[in-house]
């Protein structure tokens, strides 16, 4: 899957989150990045008429002990002469008792779901 960074934003949680992105067929570009205390990779899909367009998001943050919260949903937005916020749609979270402990099949299942909706969304 090419890969817009140039380098690994998040260390050992990329190659799972790759996997689980090919597993779930999502699109080939992906950005990623560190946002308000956690790790973030974006999905976005090209706009369609209307100026609809809807991102796929997966975010990776520290929980409490040791463990890692994930949440994976939808950032649906309108290109508009007058601003509209973004509307979030979670479809799923879940905390991992360890970094290391990430359940790629979790993420592929989820972030399929995520990206049949962004599809319909739009």
């Amino acid at each position: 899957m090419p890969r817009i960074n140039t380098h690994y934003v998040s260390g050992s949680f990329d190659e799972p989150v790759y996997r689980a992105a090919d597993a779930a067929e999502m699109p080939a570009s992906v950005s990623s990045g560190f946002d308000r205390g956690a790790f973030v990779w974006r999905w976005a899909s090209p706009p369609k008429e209307g100026g609809k367009m809807c991102e796929v998001l997966l975010r990776l943050g520290p929980a409490s002990a040791g463990s890692l919260n994930a949440e994976v949903g939808v950032l649906a937005s309108t290109a508009s002469l007058v601003p509209h916020p973004p509307k979030w749609r979670s479809i799923s979270q879940s905390t991992f008792l360890t970094a290391v402990g990430i359940d790629e099949e979790w993420l592929a299942e989820h972030l399929g779901l995520a990206r049949k909706l962004a599809l319909t969304l739009q």
